[in-house]
């Protein structure tokens, strides 16, 4: 898949474009794993990561639970490395997540907890979803290498997705931060993200 990004107010070049490749793997009906890898070819813009990575297992428990655990890679002009850790639970048709990043600064480790929550529908292709962030960690920062600097930050995120035909597949969502960037200065950040996957 393709991410590309526009970022106003910027001198210059704005928008940036990567390429990504994710593999899902399945080890029996208990435990499957991610492998993910993303390559920005313009490094002049630095706006996405150069390189992103990615690696997570999971886990099936008994009783609708899972567990996760990984790690995500991200490179501008240093490496950045976080670990992610998570609980989930299904109920019915509710699927509910805890998630936590990890992430080395100067002063020591920083961690951020993200709380997810989806309601399906018809298919597990349909549902809406729901996510409160706060900490000191970015969650994923895939999109704006400032996020990295960052002291703080509470966000909230909405969407839907939906199964438009048997080929096509519509995401929305729409986010909110307020972030301390720096020292007792705060700002807000409005985050509108759409994805439309196509089944070949």
């Amino acid at each position: 898949y393709v991410n590309a990004g526009y970022h106003p107010g910027l001198e210059g070049q704005s928008t940036d474009i990567q390429f990504n490749l994710d593999a899902y793997f399945t080890f029996g009906s208990k435990n499957s794993a991610l492998a993910a890898y993303g390559f920005s070819p313009s490094g002049s813009r630095n706006f996405l990561p150069g390189h992103r990575a990615a690696l997570e297992y999971w886990r099936v428990l008994p009783k609708g639970f899972g567990v996760s655990a990984g790690l995500r890679y991200f490179y501008w002009e240093d490496h950045f490395t976080f670990l992610t850790f998570s609980v989930e639970k299904y109920a019915g048709p509710y699927w509910i997540s805890l998630r936590n990043y990890l992430f080395r600064k100067d002063y020591g480790v920083s961690t951020s907890w993200y709380l997810s929550a989806r309601r399906y529908f018809d298919s597990k292709y349909n549902y809406l979803f729901a996510t409160v962030g706060y900490g000191t960690a970015p969650d994923e920062p895939m999109l704006v290498v400032s996020d990295l600097d960052r002291l703080n930050a509470l966000s909230f995120k909405l969407g839907f997705s939906r199964q438009l035909n048997t080929t096509l597949r519509l995401q929305l969502a729409l986010g909110y931060g307020y972030e301390e960037y720096f020292d007792q200065e705060y700002r807000n950040r409005f985050d509108f993200r759409t994805s439309l996957y196509i089944k070949l």
